[in-house]
């Protein structure tokens, strides 16, 4: 027995369905993959301005400890 044009037309139909709803769910797991790497992105720009601060408090420290080499303190006798 043959297929009628109807019933092939509604088997492509559901291999068709069945593709969507396989993307939709990637689609959906690719979306919660981005937000975490938003949320990580975040975090990795936090972390930089916390050590940049850090960092420009060293160079200021390292420039004072220079600018002493250059001012010997007096000897105490």
């Amino acid at each position: 027995m043959t297929a009628t044009n109807e019933e092939k037309i509604l088997q492509l139909l559901e291999v068709m369905q069945a593709d969507i709803s396989g993307m939709k769910a990637d689609i959906a797991q690719l979306k919660a993959s981005q937000e975490e790497l938003k949320a990580s992105q975040e975090e990795m720009k936090e972390t930089l301005s916390e050590h940049t601060v850090v960092l420009n408090a060293i160079l200021e420290w390292a420039d004072e400890c220079r600018e002493a080499d250059r001012f010997p303190l007096p000897k105490i006798m």
